[in-house]
């Protein structure tokens, strides 16, 4: 458990079996500070009752009782004279007292003779008996015998981890001067989290897109990580073969079809040819849900005259000779023109839509 130093708040790594149900001083050994620690419990303690304020209290605790009436002081008290020799109104004078006497070596008073005198009670509250040989003063500032210690009384109340050494902290690991608040732990716990699913989420969009991954084109990529579409395992002879978008416009067929038009350029880097390479468009909405997606070979581009002429649905007929597709061969450090015919436009397609293209077959070239 982390416990810290109320003076200079210094955290010590302690461990739990350091702390019983009892306190335990201990000592930083940064400051130098002895404080208390107790260990915390469910349990209420043996014993205890909570002053709720209905208690009777013993005089000397009549201070915790709040708004406690302030008694008035006593009435002084009248001097009466009893003479052991004469009558009372009431009748015979009762027996003269005993003489009592005070030893003060040992505390104790003894009895002698009954002594013939006079008793007087003072204003103060104190009894005075006078005879002849001996004289008693009960009460008032000095009474008889000598104060009890209170150890003597109530015993030792001294506990044992009072006088037991404190506990130095120096050989605990230390963690100086860190305040984390309850918002600011959760906050870092939230941050932690959702830093644990984007880093998933990447490597799932990456694992998906074949490890091919672009920041720029991100929002097509998690598209696709999440559409039915399968995985593509890309051959390795498509590494290295850069395609780029160069013109996109809309043609409509004499049917009133409408086809949608992607020209560009494909680079060959590998320092080998490359035969049979297929490029591959997809059309994103504005969401970046995937709507459409078609092949199309390579080095060989459709007239604009030519594509208005052809019926919905025949336009991947115009890539192939006798059934054929095209061969789209590119030499070492070479380019060529593709084109991408997308058939089916949506309806609502606008300007915000966008067009992803790669090239996913190739062979190596003779």
């Amino acid at each position: 458990m982390i416990i810290k130093c109320p003076q200079c708040e210094t955290g010590y790594n302690i461990p739990d079996q350091v702390l019983t149900e009892k306190p335990r001083k201990m000592k930083c050994a940064k400051c130098q500070h002895l404080f208390t620690v107790v260990k915390r419990s469910s349990i209420t303690p043996k014993g205890y009752t909570e002053f709720t304020g209905a208690q009777e209290l013993p005089p000397e605790f009549a201070f915790l009782r709040a708004n406690q009436p302030v008694e008035s002081s006593p009435e002084p008290k009248k001097i009466v004279s009893i003479d052991s020799a004469e009558d009372t109104s009431v009748g015979r004078a009762p027996a003269p007292p005993q003489s009592v006497k005070s030893d003060p070596a040992n505390d104790s008073i003894s009895q002698s003779a009954p002594v013939q005198g006079k008793s007087e009670i003072s204003t103060d509250g104190n009894i005075s008996i006078s005879s002849n040989d001996n004289d008693l003063v009960i009460g008032g500032a000095n009474p008889v015998g000598r104060s009890m210690p209170a150890t003597a009384m109530f015993g030792d109340t001294t506990s044992a981890w009072e006088i037991e050494a404190p506990l130095e902290l120096g050989s605990y690991s230390m963690t100086p001067e860190i305040h984390h608040s309850r918002a600011g732990q959760i906050t870092g716990k939230i941050f932690f989290i959702a830093g644990l699913m984007i880093t998933g989420l990447l490597i799932f969009t990456a694992y998906r897109n074949s490890w091919t991954f672009s920041i720029f084109d991100i929002r097509e990529e998690i598209a696709f990580a999440f559409s039915d579409e399968p995985t593509e395992n890309l051959p390795p002879a498509v590494e290295n073969i850069d395609v780029s978008i160069l013109d996109k416009k809309i043609v409509m067929s004499q049917q009133g079809d409408a086809f949608l038009v992607i020209a560009g350029e494909v680079v060959n880097n590998n320092p080998a040819v490359r035969e049979h390479i297929i490029i591959r468009g997809k059309l994103y909405d504005a969401d970046g849900k995937l709507r459409s997606s078609q092949r199309m070979p390579c080095g060989k581009v459709i007239d604009e005259k030519a594509l208005k002429k052809t019926d919905k649905g025949e336009a991947a007929a115009l890539f192939r000779d006798n059934g054929v597709i095209y061969n789209c061969s590119i030499s070492s450090d070479d380019s060529t023109l593709f084109q991408i015919i997308f058939e089916d436009v949506p309806d609502d397609y606008n300007a915000m839509f966008n067009v992803k293209v790669q090239a996913v077959a190739a062979t190596d070239g003779r």
